[in-house]
C-alpha cells in the first residue's frame, strides 16, 4: 500500500480549511455563552413566575429529603425540634427578615449536623446547618 499510496499517512489542510474551522469553534463557543449568560438567566426568571407554590414547596420538600439522605439521616431526625431552639430561631429569623416586605411566608429549619453552610431550597424554605450556627456563636 506504501508503493501505491506514498502520501497516506501525510494530512495536508489548507490554510481556508482550518480558517474555517476556527470560525466555526469560536461561533460555537460564543453560542454556549451567550446562552449561559444571557437566554438561560432570562428564562429562568420567566419560568419561575410560571411555577405554582404548591409545585415550588413539593420541590422544596424534596430536595430537603434527599439532602437529608445524602447527609446520612432521615429529615424528621436531622430537623431541630427543640423548643427552645425554635423560639431562638423564629426571633432570629424576625431579625433577618426585619423590616423587609417579603411576599411570602419564609420557613427556616436548622440541620443537626456539623457543616458550617447554609443552603436555600425552592418553596421559600432555608436551612442553616448546626455546625454553621455553633461556629458564628463562637466568634460572637
Amino acid at each position: 500500500i506504501g508503493a501505491i499510496a506514498p502520501d497516506l499517512g501525510q494530512v495536508r489542510v489548507s490554510r481556508s480549511k482550518i480558517r474555517q474551522l476556527v470560525l466555526w469553534v469560536g461561533g460555537a463557543v460564543a453560542s454556549v455563552v451567550l446562552i449561559m449568560v444571557v437566554i438561560l438567566p432570562a428564562l429562568a426568571n420567566q419560568l419561575a413566575r410560571m411555577i405554582p407554590v404548591e409545585r415550588e414547596q413539593a420541590l422544596g420538600r424534596t430536595a430537603l429529603g434527599q439532602i437529608s439522605s445524602f447527609l446520612g439521616g432521615d429529615l424528621a431526625e436531622m430537623t431541630c425540634s427543640n423548643p427552645a431552639g425554635l423560639k431562638a430561631l423564629e426571633k432570629m429569623t424576625e431579625r433577618m427578615v426585619g423590616d423587609t416586605a417579603i411576599p411570602y411566608d419564609l420557613k427556616v429549619n436548622v440541620f443537626n449536623h456539623k457543616m458550617i453552610n447554609a443552603i436555600a431550597v425552592p418553596g421559600r424554605q432555608v436551612v442553616l446547618f448546626t455546625g454553621l450556627i455553633g461556629a458564628v456563636t463562637r466568634r460572637a
